[in-house]
């Protein structure tokens, strides 16, 4: 699983990041902003694909503790075998 440095300017960028992209910017103007604020080309991907791993791994973390949730997963993937 994906961290995020400690380093405060980093945690910062991360933040950023996020808060544009939770509200509605698409990822590449994310990484275009990034850009445009001093960030390499591979510093802002870098940064955008950590944070699609962290919310990826989040995501599936509570599906399977949630029983509910769980139960539909094994279900879809039954269903997704045949």
């Amino acid at each position: 699983m994906a961290s995020i440095p400690q380093s405060t300017h980093i945690q910062n960028t991360y933040q950023y990041a996020t808060s544009m992209l939770q509200a509605g910017k698409s990822p590449a103007a994310v990484k275009e902003t990034l850009i445009a604020n001093g960030l390499s080309d591979k510093r802002a991907q870098a940064i955008l694909d950590n944070i699609h791993n962290l919310r990826r791994s989040s995501f599936y973390h509570f599906v399977r503790l949630h029983p509910l949730l769980h139960r539909v997963e094994v279900r879809l993937r039954g269903m997704m075998k045949h």
